[in-house]
């Protein structure tokens, strides 16, 4: 399993020609402050303490070339939601996979634009073990 984090996701970037300031909008006018004000356990945390473990470059429906990469399709999302264009996006969701780093449920694709893109923090909703079971 590949582990994608800020310090080797350039590893993992493809013909992806996303750099930092490509997206240089605050946060909520990416991600919906109401979903975040009303999920259970949500907080700001780092985009470095984030762990993805999808590959986006291994997704078969992209390597077919029957889709575009989807880190290209959630930054799209990401820069129309912030231009007023379309709905922004929940908060993504995580579980604690040790004190100072949180796994992604939801979000792969998203969490890996931001790290490409520079950003510092991002909203999460935390999720319990019973809850990831249901995801994964």
């Amino acid at each position: 399993m590949d582990v994608i984090t800020t310090q080797n996701i350039e590893n993992f970037r493809g013909a992806l020609s996303l750099k930092p300031g490509d997206l240089p909008y605050g946060m909520w006018k990416v991600f919906d402050r109401a979903a975040y004000d009303a999920a259970k356990n949500a907080r700001i945390v780092t985009v470095q303490s984030l762990v993805s473990t999808k590959n986006q470059l291994l997704d078969p429906k992209f390597v077919n070339g029957d889709k575009a990469d989807p880190r290209q399709t959630a930054f799209n999302f990401m820069n129309s939601a912030a231009l007023g264009l379309n709905d922004r996006r929940p908060p993504l969701k995580v579980y604690i996979s040790d004190p100072d780093s949180f796994q992604i449920l939801d979000g792969n694709a998203t969490a890996q634009v931001l790290m490409l893109v520079g950003w510092s923090e991002v909203p999460v909703e935390i999720v319990d073990v019973e809850e990831r079971c249901r995801i994964v």
